[in-house]
């Protein structure tokens, strides 16, 4: 079998691959997301993307394109991870979506055999998701977007996270 290292690296290995982002309760229902009015996931009209040039005009006047930022996930008591993102606008004008590509910073990172990862990033009605996981609360600026979670969630994975971040265009 395994030696208790492995097993433990393993096993932290396994909540982080569902903790991408994970929404199912949220604990002390502080920061559940449903508290912010999502649910379950975007629900929005189904298919998208294709056509246009990645720019958008959102919120009167706020043209919305391509971005870069960064993600990161602290698994509570346990590690953190941080990760580049490279966003390409696919939104309708409608709110804010990006099929994103997440790439390991090794600078930002503790946690071990993490791995590069790719997903849509939603930020609508001020709620923060990515591949329909809830991942914070949203604010927006002038190009720019940020998300965080108050404190910790609990999640798919067994385990609470926190959750936080920002892409600029």
């Amino acid at each position: 079998m395994f030696d208790r290292s492995v097993q433990n690296e393993l096993a932290v290995v396994a909540v982080i691959v569902g903790a991408v982002g994970c929404l199912s309760g949220g604990g002390d229902g502080k920061d559940s997301g449903v508290v912010y009015g999502y649910d379950s996931g975007w629900s929005g009209s189904g298919g998208g993307g294709g056509g246009g040039d990645g720019d958008s005009d959102v919120d009167g006047g706020n043209t919305v394109d391509d971005g870069t930022g960064t993600y990161g996930l602290t698994i509570e008591g346990t590690c953190s991870i941080g990760w580049d993102i490279v966003g390409y606008y696919t939104g309708s004008g409608f709110d804010y979506r990006w099929d994103a590509i997440l790439t390991v910073n090794s600078g930002l990172t503790d946690c071990a055999g993490i791995e590069d990862t790719s997903g849509r990033l939603v930020v609508s009605s001020g709620v923060a998701t990515f591949d329909d996981n809830y991942i914070g609360v949203a604010s927006y600026n002038t190009n720019r977007v940020s998300w965080f979670t108050a404190g910790y969630v609990a999640g798919g994975g067994g385990g609470s996270y926190a959750y936080d971040g920002n892409i600029e265009w």
